[in-house]
Parts: structure tokens; sequence; C-alpha cells
């Protein structure tokens, strides 16, 4: 899928549970998407304005894309968006995730090239969306 072609169909916006630590709570988070791999969506929506989203620290971003990612690794394609209120930790924030999943999966070249566009990106501060297609 080319990233300019047009995003369509339903994706779901993730909740984020926590334990009673406050921390994000993996099994339930396993539990949600799971259930919803098994709906009629075309993919997953992580970091939108529409929850909680904007208030994550950037280790519990990493946390969550990491384990979404690893969960619907070939089922679902997954809308990842970035913002924060700086716009230089936003960049950042865009970087360390792309390298990330790229790092976690060095034979896919969807996300080293979803790397490489976030390293094309950084510099000239354009919006912040990505595209997993899997």
């Amino acid at each position: 899928m080319s990233r300019d072609a047009p995003v369509q169909g339903v994706f779901a916006a993730l909740p984020t549970p926590f334990d009673d630590r406050k921390l994000v709570d993996a099994k339930a988070l396993d539990f949600i998407v799971d259930y919803l791999v098994q709906r009629d969506l075309r993919g997953f929506a992580l970091f939108t304005e529409a929850a909680e989203d904007p208030l994550l620290m950037a280790e519990e971003r990493r946390t969550l894309l990491k384990q979404v990612a690893a969960r619907v690794k070939g089922k679902k394609q997954l809308l990842v968006f970035v913002s924060s209120p700086s716009t230089a930790e936003a960049l950042d924030l865009w970087e360390r995730l792309a390298r990330e999943l790229a790092e976690d999966n060095p034979e896919d070249p969807e996300a080293l090239r979803l790397y490489r566009h976030a390293l094309e990106l950084a510099p000239r501060g354009r919006p912040l969306m990505a595209r997993v297609a899997r």
C-alpha cells in the first residue's frame, strides 16, 4: 500500500487500559486487541485525540505501539498519530517510535520505510501521521 493512498474503512481508536498500579495493563490490552482483530475493521488508530492518548508519557506510547504492532502483525493496518504540546517533543517521539518499530521488525520492509519516512519528515516539521500496512 502506498503511503499516499487514501485511508479507507473503519479504524478502531483503542482505549488504554491501566492496572491498579496505574501502569498500562498489558493483559487487558491484548484482550481488547484480540477481540477487535476478530471484528470487521480495517485496522486500529493509535494515539488519536479521541481519548487519553495526548496525556500519555512517551514511554507509555512506545510500550503501547510495540505491543499492539506485535499483536496485529499481518492482520490489520495501524494508523499511528503523534502529538505533543511541543513540536520538538513530537518530532523526537515520532523518530523514536519509528526507529524502535524498525529495530523490532528488521525483516519488515514497511517498518524500515516508516523509519526512513520519519527521518525525512522530522527536519521539515511536517504533520506526523503514519499508516503501517500489515
